[in-house]
């Protein structure tokens, strides 16, 4: 192909049994709106629906969503040092 001042080159060879899967749908994490081939968890607390991805994923908790995640006793220490 023959662009103007520009030469374009292309070849290739396939052999044997090819599959080309295209994903044209892109998937948005509800939590964070990242967008593309993520993979989507549901935490694991009996009575939460919560949906995260991998990029939004609590890592000390990654079973669970950032709501389930905290815990209001966590920063009790702290409070009692401000008296």
């Amino acid at each position: 192909m023959n662009d103007g001042n520009k030469l374009s080159i292309s070849d290739s060879v396939i052999t044997g049994d090819v599959t080309n899967i295209t994903q044209t749908n892109r998937i948005i994490c509800e939590n964070c709106k990242a967008e593309g081939n993520l993979v989507i968890f549901i935490c694991s607390e009996p009575d939460c629906n919560n949906k995260f991805c991998e990029y939004c994923k609590n890592a000390d908790e990654p079973q669970k969503c950032n709501s389930c995640s905290y815990n209001p006793g966590d920063f009790e220490d702290i409070t009692d040092l401000w008296g």
